[in-house]
């Protein structure tokens, strides 16, 4: 990661010792050697990437994607983003993958500042809808 480099998320993959960390500088994730600690390569991905999970099973990384509303997809064994997929314009925060349902779930946050309250609003995207 280059001097501009934000690191902001990271997520392992213990079969096949890959790190990955989000890098919201240059919208991107960086796949990292998790024996040298080199990194392979960077796989661009939509604006302001904020949090990653990951399909062991599959070798497939999710990532919300704040600022262009998306969730990239990106398959592990190639480094190659397969898809965004729209998130509704919801400015998707966090994510997790579901193996049993296949679910993507994200979440965004909604600041009412009148209130000073959040509340958090969970989306489902089932993956098969959309071709994966």
């Amino acid at each position: 990661m280059g001097k501009e480099g934000i690191p902001y998320g990271v997520a392992v993959n213990p079969v096949t010792n890959r790190i990955y960390v989000i890098d919201i500088g240059s919208n991107s994730v960086h796949v990292i050697d998790g024996l040298t600690n080199d990194m392979i390569t960077s796989v661009s991905v939509g604006k302001k990437p904020v949090t990653i999970a990951l399909n062991v099973r599959s070798n497939t990384l999710y990532l919300t994607n704040h600022d262009s509303n998306d969730i990239s997809i990106i398959d592990g064994s190639t480094n190659q983003l397969i898809k965004n997929l729209p998130a509704g314009g919801d400015k998707p925060a966090g994510i997790a993958f579901n193996p049993i349902s296949k679910h993507i779930i994200y979440c965004k946050l909604i600041k009412t500042y009148e209130e000073q309250s959040t509340d958090v609003v969970l989306r489902n995207l089932l993956l098969e809808s959309f071709g994966i």
